[in-house]
């Protein structure tokens, strides 16, 4: 029996002389492969197995098992020449996403997410913190963990500014005191309205988000750097082997 799927390749792990067992990610979840002979380069599907590339691939399936019939590239997403920096984040987004897509109904923002992730994180133009801090907060919106920027978590009152909690997912307003010991990221009015409509946007359009006070740029990123570790089990393993390259590599 044949079935044929598109998707976007996360992992690779090789077995064996030339084998290797190819983690895809699709519209429906992600889904494991066995492919016999593709690290070879005479494969016709070697290139369609890197991972960070879109691609149909045709399946044969037995049983439980499925095997890689033939391959057909649509997209390379991360060309080669990246530089390292960019290529951790690639790294770092493809981590993300394969230990977040469990349920069905989430795959399709996961997989639509990731790819738009990716293919800007190829393009020099796109600001890496952008990229990452944007990811950071939409993956952890769609897997349910929504930030509330329009109220305070206190009073209920539409806040002209104050702390954002990560733990809790709001805003305390400047009028409300913060309990003791409890910390969280400076925010403005206009950063909260910005966010909130960043969330409510296409993918494509939301990482378009821009910030000319860097100030404003460097508490959106702590926020969603904070907010997803905070909610997602994977997020802190994955940050520290981000953060460790990115060290190492300088």
């Amino acid at each position: 029996m044949f079935k044929t799927i598109k998707g976007l390749v996360l992992k690779r792990r090789r077995f064996g002389e030339a084998h290797a067992y190819i983690t895809v990610i699709t519209e429906s979840g992600l889904m494991t492969f066995t492919a016999y002979g593709v690290m070879s380069p005479k494969s016709k599907s070697f290139a369609s197995c890197q991972p960070y590339t879109l691609a149909e691939f045709v399946l044969t399936a037995k049983g439980d098992s499925l095997t890689l019939s033939q391959a057909s590239t649509i997209s390379h997403l991360i060309k080669q020449g990246i530089d390292f920096e960019r290529l951790s984040l690639a790294n770092y987004i493809s981590s993300m996403a394969s230990e977040t897509t469990f349920a069905e109904e989430d795959a399709p923002a996961i997989y639509s997410l990731t790819c738009t992730a990716l293919s800007l994180t190829d393009r020099s133009d796109a600001p890496s913190e952008i990229i990452k801090a944007v990811f950071e907060l939409r993956l952890t919106s769609a897997l349910g963990f929504y930030p509330d920027f329009s109220s305070c978590i206190y009073c209920g009152r539409t806040p002209d500014g104050g702390v954002f909690i990560h733990s809790e997912g709001g805003v305390v307003c400047k009028a409300c005191l913060l309990p003791e010991g409890v910390q969280g990221v400076s925010v403005s009015r206009a950063l909260l309205t910005a966010l909130e409509h960043m969330l409510s946007l296409p993918d494509a359009k939301a990482f378009g988000i821009r910030f000319s006070d860097p100030v404003a740029l460097n508490a959106f990123c702590t926020l969603a750097e904070r907010f997803s570790a905070e909610h997602l089990d994977c997020a802190t393993s994955a940050l520290t082997y981000y953060k460790q390259n990115l060290k190492n590599f300088n």
